[in-house]
């Protein structure tokens, strides 16, 4: 008897772990979502498999079972779903969803409550990123020696270009060696209707210890600091050329406020993450009257990567996998401003 209720126990107990009821199927427009609200104590475990010819993805959940109120064949037949079909299984359920075509998906678990998430997205709807490599052609930027400032943001600026492609629409101001002028830079954001600006820099000072990480943001209100570096960056549109029209000016002043609190934002998590990763001084994020960010219309953010004016900074920025992890930690602080 006793060893009959052990068992008796230990099987409500092997229920209590690994059971899982799928409560629901549902659907969100924005972002646009399969939703599958689960019960169960832990996380589910799934395995999930997409054959791209037929565009059918199959999701199989472990010990699991369907409520009898599920409808177990959807027809959805919008722009993403053409349909969703569910089959019970000896101790597991499996899914069958044929997406539409072009439709790309991504799958997590979300907890509080329990469920699976597809998002799913078409290049159409994937934000648009525009990255701007500062200087470039006549104008190398800040020099010290064989280093070139219009070299490694360019390097950096590729680099990031190829992590961000997959999640974003990615578009270049520059992809080689050619001048810009920094009203140009502005309009390809605005002709492309960007979701975000990044203009890549390097830092420069008269002193040769000078180093460190840091970002700016759009503001009429600078300190001192921030006035003088947007003196230097903003002189290239004297040296090189180029204009700022005064339409530009008139339609930034509109969407001023609403810009800055989110390129405000993303510039104090940049502060917080980067630096640490790359182990630098953090030197803050700062309000500039910088003219590359006063023209866009969308958030934006003029990262200064570090001081190629300092001997060691320079020669550590220079290296290929130290061109990799600024760009993967620009990324990774990118990716979470967009899922916020």
């Amino acid at each position: 008897m006793n060893k009959l209720k052990i068992g008796i126990l230990y099987f409500l107990c092997f229920l209590s772990i690994f059971g899982f009821d799928i409560q629901n199927i549902r659907f969100n427009d924005e972002p646009k979502q399969i939703v599958l609200d689960i019960k169960g104590e832990n996380s589910p475990k799934y395995s999930v498999n997409y054959d791209e010819v037929t565009r059918l993805i199959f999701l199989e959940v472990e010990n699991s079972k369907l409520l009898e109120n599920i409808d177990k064949k959807i027809e959805k037949d919008d722009d993403y779903i053409e349909k969703i079909e569910a089959i019970e299984l000896n101790e597991s359920t499996a899914f069958f969803i044929t997406l539409k075509e072009e439709v790309k998906y991504k799958v997590s678990t979300w907890y509080n409550p329990t469920r699976i998430v597809f998002n799913l997205q078409k290049d159409s709807d994937k934000p648009i990123i525009v990255i701007d490599p500062g200087h470039g052609g006549q104008d190398p930027g800040a020099v010290n020696g064989r280093y070139k400032e219009k070299d490694l943001v360019l390097s950096v600026s590729k680099y990031l270009r190829d992590i961000l492609k997959n999640d974003f629409k990615v578009i270049m101001t520059r992809s080689t060696d050619e001048f810009i002028s920094l009203g140009e830079r502005s309009r390809i954001a605005n002709k492309y209707n960007a979701n975000l600006l990044i203009s890549i820099h390097a830092n420069a000072s008269p002193s040769k210890s000078a180093n460190g990480f840091e970002v700016f943001y759009y503001s009429k209100n600078q300190t001192e600091y921030a006035k003088q570096l947007a003196n230097f960056e903003n002189s290239v549109e004297e040296k090189f050329g180029g204009s700022i029209t005064a339409t530009d000016l008139i339609v930034n002043d509109i969407l001023y406020r609403q810009n800055q609190e989110r390129s405000a934002f993303l510039a104090n998590k940049l502060i917080e993450y980067y630096p640490i990763k790359l182990g630098m001084e953090k030197r803050g994020s700062h309000g500039a009257n910088l003219a590359v960010l006063r023209g866009t219309n969308a958030p934006s953010i003029l990262i200064e990567l570090g001081f190629i004016t300092n001997n060691s900074e320079a020669s550590k920025m220079f290296k290929e996998a130290t061109k990799k992890t600024m760009a993967q930690s620009i990324a990774k602080i990118v990716k979470e401003y967009f899922d916020k």
